[in-house]
């Protein structure tokens, strides 16, 4: 913490032994990169959390490696240094091949990968490509937000699957035919709050997984 930014990725290369000039170059780029170059001279001690992950991200990276490991990379960065480091893992994809294995709570850092794990309490209880992932939920899913949210799953019994619970929230998948909104609404009539239809994302995949025991998919493994 009292080495400077710019000593801790020099030390950090002299470790992989990136030759000096190398280092040089690389240090500028990452520097500009993740917007740290005004701070080159500043001890890790005096940065924000944010810069602080910032230049633990360009020390994982200076060196190039073929497997990169990281886990929660982007916790307390802002959007803005958040997309330049996944900018950043790309190229080091791209160019040299890269294998990145990633953890992460933030779902839409993993729409990218080839390969999504879900894991809970250290057991995979989902697995594929985020396409596979989603489409095994269904196309759509039907938000509804209401007073009795128990009346509404017994009222759309039989017409639509068992729905998962989230406060007086209620998230359906849809599979078949999508419901008509508007008669949906007259039906349940003012109980019902909201009512939103929309394409899944793997933060529903997470959701799904994690509250019911049903599969996403008629012979699915998850």
């Amino acid at each position: 913490r009292n080495l400077t930014v710019e000593e801790n990725l020099r030390f950090a290369a002299a470790l992989h032994g990136v030759p000096a000039r190398l280092a040089e170059q690389r240090i500028t780029e990452l520097l500009a990169l993740f917007e740290l170059a005004e701070r080159r001279d500043t001890p890790i001690g005096a940065l924000s959390g944010g810069m602080r992950r910032a230049v633990d991200i360009a020390r994982g990276v200076l060196h190039r490696p073929r497997v990169l490991f990281l886990d929660e990379p982007t916790i307390g960065l802002d959007p803005i240094n958040r997309r330049a480091i996944w900018r950043y893992i790309e190229r080091l994809r791209a160019e040299l091949g890269a294998t990145v294995l990633l953890t992460t709570h933030y779902l839409e850092e993993a729409e990218d990968c080839h390969r999504v794990l879900f894991l809970n309490r250290g057991r995979i209880i989902g697995d594929g490509t985020p396409s596979e992932l989603i489409g095994a939920l269904g196309h759509s899913v039907l938000e509804v937000t209401a007073e009795d949210p128990d009346a509404v799953a017994a009222a759309l019994a039989g017409r639509l699957e068992a729905p998962v619970r989230e406060g007086n929230r209620l998230l359906f998948r849809i599979r078949g035919e999508e419901p008509d909104i508007g008669a949906l609404r007259g039906e349940l009539g003012a109980s019902v709050h909201a009512m939103n239809l929309r394409r899944p994302d793997l933060n529903d995949v997470y959701v799904w997984l994690n509250r019911t025991d049903t599969p996403l998919a008629a012979g699915s493994e998850a």
